[in-house]
């Protein structure tokens, strides 16, 4: 299908927004990825599924404006589209998005550490008192297991004796 030049410049414009919402979502998947830290394989696997879904989306674009053909100028307008938005929004977005992550973070640390300051007075108020149990029960227990190694001592002796007396023959 032939496709006049208004359209073409219509199609051109069109693709290249999406170009430019393609490279954003890509953007709010690497802010995901500075909040929550992925490792290796799973970034691997988001960046798989990013771009399968990117391109049906691509596709579907391309049907509905242009009959699924796929033209030079079309490719070229995705990815000016996407050096576009890399180049002047995303670092806008990014010093932004990096100021709102660190404040999220700030927030729930100090969520956290107003849950657990209950926890942790109970613990400063038990520490000593556990600390003298535990450092009585060892002495305790270090004496009954001396205790009990000479009591093994003194059975161990008495059991050599009678091994001997019934094993000698006089």
């Amino acid at each position: 299908m032939i496709l006049s030049l208004n359209e073409q410049a219509r199609l051109f414009l069109c693709i290249t927004l999406a170009g430019a919402l393609i490279a954003a979502v890509y953007d709010g998947l690497r802010i995901f990825r500075k909040m929550i830290p992925h490792n290796m394989l799973l970034i691997q696997l988001e960046d798989a599924l990013y771009w399968l879904g990117m391109a049906f989306l691509l596709f579907f674009m391309l049907l509905q404006q242009n009959h699924g053909e796929i033209r030079f100028f079309v490719i070229i307008g995705a990815f000016l589209g996407m050096i576009l938005y890399f180049l002047t929004l995303s670092p806008i977005i990014n010093r932004i998005s990096d100021k709102i992550v660190a404040i999220i973070h700030k927030i729930i640390i100090t969520f956290i550490t107003i849950l657990l300051t209950p926890f942790r007075l109970v613990f400063m108020l038990i520490r000593k008192p556990v600390k003298k149990t535990d450092t009585f029960i060892r002495k305790k227990m270090k004496k009954v297991l001396q205790f009990c190694k000479g009591y093994v001592k003194i059975k161990k002796r008495n059991i050599r004796r009678n091994v001997k007396i019934l094993f000698h023959k006089k």
